[in-house]
Formats: C-alpha cells, sequence, structure tokens
C-alpha cells in the first residue's frame, strides 16, 4: 500500500513537472512569434518610410524641374519680347534717317 502511494506520489511529481515544462515551451514559442510579429511589422514601418522618403523626393524633383521649366519659358518670351521691341526701334530709327 505504500508502495502505491509513494508511485501514485511520483507519477503526480512527473506529470506535474511534465505540465510545467510544456506550459513554459508553449510560453517561449509564443514569445517567439510575438517577437518576430514585431520585426516584422519594424520592417514593414521602414520600408514604409523609405518609400515616403523616396517619394517626396520625387516630388521635390518635379517641382524643381516645373519651376526651371517656367523660368526658363519666362526668360524665352521675355528675350522674344525685348528682341521685338528692338527690332521695332531699330526701324524706327533706320526710318528717321
Amino acid at each position: 500500500m505504500r508502495d502505491r502511494e509513494r508511485k501514485r506520489l511520483i507519477k503526480e511529481e512527473l506529470d506535474k513537472q511534465l505540465k510545467e515544462k510544456n506550459s513554459r515551451k508553449k510560453a517561449e514559442i509564443e514569445e517567439k512569434l510575438m517577437y518576430e510579429n514585431l520585426q516584422d511589422q519594424h520592417v514593414k514601418l521602414l520600408e514604409e518610410k523609405e518609400i515616403e522618403k523616396a517619394a517626396e523626393l520625387k516630388r521635390r524633383i518635379m517641382q524643381e524641374k516645373q519651376t526651371r521649366d517656367k523660368q526658363l519659358n519666362e526668360d524665352k518670351f521675355r528675350r522674344k519680347v525685348e528682341q521685338k521691341q528692338t527690332h521695332t526701334q531699330e526701324v524706327a530709327l533706320v526710318k528717321r534717317l
């Protein structure tokens, strides 16, 4: 009878230890998955920031190009008007002579 009691207690203790071991292993796996998910989210966030940075750079470059093109067109128009005025003045000068 004592032998049975001792075996039962040993079995209960071993079962308890096994249950604790499995519980720790499950908690460790869950923690690892949570860590991996956090890493994935961090990587996605960094990728999004890089995409936004590239888009902002592209937007700035296009804005600078448009400003430069507008300035060139304004200069071209101004030169054309000046040439026309100069030509008109030269024609008027020749007529006076």
